[in-house]
């Protein structure tokens, strides 16, 4: 389950590379249901924007995540082929 970045930041707890081998398989199983920015993402792990970003890239250099823009927002969702 995400963990609450406020409760951390309140407790005075270490923010920034919150995901956990756990947390990517949470990620992968989140972004096979539909495609999700960055922003998103981080607001629902509670983890910064950089460690997603970092998470998404290994991700997709693994081909297990694809990348698409809408507009001007870049989403991320599972590689399904």
């Amino acid at each position: 389950m995400p963990v609450d970045i406020e409760t951390l930041k309140a407790e005075g707890k270490p923010v920034e590379g919150r995901v956990k081998k756990s947390d990517k398989e949470e990620l992968i199983k989140t972004l096979s249901e539909q495609g999700y920015t960055i922003k998103e993402l981080a607001e629902m792990f509670g983890a910064a924007r950089g460690t997603i970003y970092n998470h998404l890239k290994k991700l997709r250099e693994e081909g297990l995540v694809k990348a698409y823009k809408v507009g001007n927002q870049v989403f991320y969702a599972a590689e399904t082929e």
